[in-house]
């Protein structure tokens, strides 16, 4: 699934397994309200399924000229699917330029635990947000850490299929946390200088894969030697005519494969 982050991001597009096209998943293409079963997103920028009902999370950015950050949620075999606001009443909504929006404004990471906990950023606040139950409220998982260390500008997230902790992203301060068995944060890693990771993800193994925006760069943190190898950058040649990222933003491991 990809959620198509740009001015008209109103749309989710999803692959269909055997021959590879990619069709319409949800949302309007029109860009306006649609239909009520086809209900827009205005900047979605993050999703997740959920492994046991198969919904799928979406982290729905502001901007000035729609400024609410919200989640919504849709599910459905036909199209057009269904999509449903989650109330996230702690969510921190604030008034921010089309440009700021991409990397500052809240709602830039979701995750789902295999039991159905839902993770999300409050990246304005320096916070992630966790819904425990399922039909609980958003409550805060951490605020702002003191000390040694503030507490991450958290933008993607992502969990061990191993462990279950959360990794999160930490945009403005070029590192990724990781939690503790304690329920606390600890920094796993810092990347070099001019870095600026938006998003993470996790393989079966632990190793930790990064999406580096601003550095133009996709890092892997290998969990057994810890070291940081640079995978992929504005030079790499794809073998299909297109060379280097540009400002990639977010990143999958396939998990049959790694």
């Amino acid at each position: 699934l990809v959620c198509r982050s740009a001015v008209a991001s109103t749309q989710m597009w999803g692959e269909s397994g055997t021959y590879g096209t990619w069709s319409l998943f949800a949302g309007s293409p029109s860009g306006e309200a649609g239909t009520p079963g086809q209900h827009r997103f205005n900047w979605p920028v993050s999703l997740a399924v959920d492994p046991k009902s198969g919904k799928v999370v979406v982290g729905n950015i502001g901007i000035e000229s729609d400024p609410a950050s919200d989640v919504r949620v849709t599910k459905g075999y036909k199209f057009p699917r269904p999509v449903y606001l989650v109330e996230v009443p702690i969510l921190t909504q604030t008034n921010l330029s089309a440009d700021d929006a991409y990397c500052d404004a809240s709602g830039q990471g979701v995750a789902i635990s295999k039991t159905g906990v839902t993770y999300v950023s409050d990246t304005q606040a320096n916070r992630v947000l966790v819904q425990r139950w399922k039909w609980g409220t958003l409550s805060t998982l951490w605020s702002v850490i003191a000390a040694p260390e503030a507490g991450p500008n958290a933008c993607g997230l992502a969990l061990s299929e191993k462990t279950g902790l959360l990794y999160i992203a930490d945009f403005n301060g070029g590192k990724i946390w990781k939690e503790s068995h304690d329920g606390t944060l600890e920094v796993l890693l810092t990347l070099p200088e001019g870095s600026n990771p938006q998003d993470v993800a996790v393989d079966k193994l632990d190793n930790v894969y990064i999406a580096d925006y601003c550095g133009n760069a996709v890092w892997k943190f290998d969990c057994t030697s810890h070291s940081l190898q640079k995978i992929g950058d504005n030079s790499t040649d794809f073998g299909d005519g297109s060379v280097g990222f540009a400002l990639p933003i977010s990143v999958a491991v396939y998990k049959r494969t790694g």
